[in-house]
């Protein structure tokens, strides 16, 4: 009995072919290679006659990008850390055409964003501690009262 598919001999009641997994449905069905198994395959692959796969020497160019005005990004990072919005803003504007510069403001909008935050907390922590230790004392007060 040989496979419907591939043609590889197979042991009599096999249900699935050995060599490629195909199911064989029932012995009556069986194919019987005739000349076809006894002839080789004389097919060989020339790897010469394969085109090129480097898209650059068929003729495409990827589209080039100005990047030449991408120099000196370091105002714009001062110009992110003391507006972080604009910052952002510049960065989601300029991250393909100007990546240096738009790394700069958005690294200037987070640094300014975190020492803001940091800032704040310090502050809380200040208000708190004082409004805890603080004893309001009326010394500087009475003798405006007495004088009324």
């Amino acid at each position: 009995m040989y496979c419907p598919y591939c043609g590889n001999k197979l042991d009599d009641g096999a249900k699935y072919c050995s060599n490629c997994g195909a199911e064989v449905k029932s012995p009556e069905n069986s194919f019987e290679p005739t000349a076809v198994a006894d002839k080789k395959d004389e097919f060989e692959f020339d790897f010469n006659s394969v085109p090129n796969s480097n898209p650059y020497e068929n003729g495409y160019q990827p589209p080039k990008r100005e990047t030449d005005g991408d120099t000196k990004p370091g105002l714009f990072g001062l110009l992110g850390f003391f507006v972080p919005i604009v910052g952002i803003i510049l960065f989601a504007l300029w991250r393909v055409d100007r990546p240096q510069r738009a790394k700069a403001a958005l690294t200037g909008a987070i640094i300014s964003i975190v020492v803001y935050v940091l800032i704040s907390i310090i502050y809380a922590i200040v208000v708190v501690v004082s409004g805890v230790l603080y004893e309001p004392t009326y010394y500087a007060i009475l003798p405006l009262i007495a004088l009324r």
